[in-house]
């Protein structure tokens, strides 16, 4: 199911699935195991077509 996009909801055009999965925190992935950034940095997503913010994940670093 998909909802109408509107400048309001810029990831509604998305079915519900991805936007449960742009909803969630995102880990980065090392050695087959899910980990925070040890720094605890965190970017955020931009959808390029509007600018909005539509997620945000773990930024890594050397330490990582």
């Amino acid at each position: 199911m998909t909802v109408q996009f509107s400048i309001k909801n810029p990831v509604a055009s998305v079915s519900m699935e991805t936007q449960s999965f742009l909803k969630r925190k995102h880990q980065l992935f090392i050695n087959g195991i899910s980990v925070d950034a040890k720094e605890g940095r965190r970017r955020d997503v931009v959808d390029p077509a509007t600018g909005h913010i539509i997620s945000n994940v773990a930024e890594g670093g050397v330490a990582d």
